[in-house]
């Protein structure tokens, strides 16, 4: 969001203007004993993934609230966040969920129970970082499919994704995978 780094912390969450030296904290204090796994943001809002639910903070107004999922399952442990195409996606101990802002329609998937490490997205594909390989979902065909060191993963433990070209770089517990995610006519 601008010139500014969010910054999760186990107490919340902190950020840094650049250009200035000082860390600043938000005096909405809701946050301060909340350990905040991952974010992500908008245009005008930081979405904040803890283990009481979902927050939202407004930078324009140092607001700090609570998100309502409409469900239980996504009122707590959540794992990872993350924003794409003005869809809000979240997934944790309850599953897999996406947000539609526009249309205030809630979509999960209650049925993936993995633990999950990171979010990140290619096309019209949704990828997550799980303690049991890759995950993959095509929204266009409502299609999943779990990759694993059957498919060449160095780990079942995949911690961080990262894009690149046709490429996501993972890191796993047992090293580093260059995975091509773009290959005209292959399937799994």
């Amino acid at each position: 969001m601008g010139n500014t780094l969010y910054i999760a912390t186990d107490r919340g969450f902190n950020w840094l203007d650049i250009g200035y030296k000082n860390i600043q904290r938000s005096r909405d204090t809701k946050l301060n004993s909340i350990a905040v796994s991952r974010m992500a943001a908008d245009d005008s809002l930081l979405y904040l993934a803890t283990p009481y639910g979902i927050y939202q903070y407004d930078p324009n107004n140092d607001r700090v609230s609570v998100m309502k999922t409409g469900s239980a399952v996504f009122d707590v442990n959540v794992d990872v966040v993350g924003v794409y195409l003005d869809t809000l996606w979240f997934a944790g101990s309850g599953g897999v969920a996406f947000f539609d802002p526009k249309t205030k329609h809630w979509n999960s998937f209650t049925q993936i129970q993995m633990r999950f490490y990171d979010i990140a997205f290619t096309g019209g594909t949704v990828w997550f970082g799980t303690d049991q390989g890759l995950l993959k979902y095509e929204a266009a065909r409502n299609y999943w499919y779990l990759y694993t060191t059957r498919d060449g993963l160095a780990d079942n433990h995949v911690y961080r994704i990262d894009i690149d070209d046709v490429d996501l770089w993972l890191s796993t517990r047992g090293g580093v995978t260059v995975f091509r995610w773009y290959r005209p006519g292959k399937t799994e």
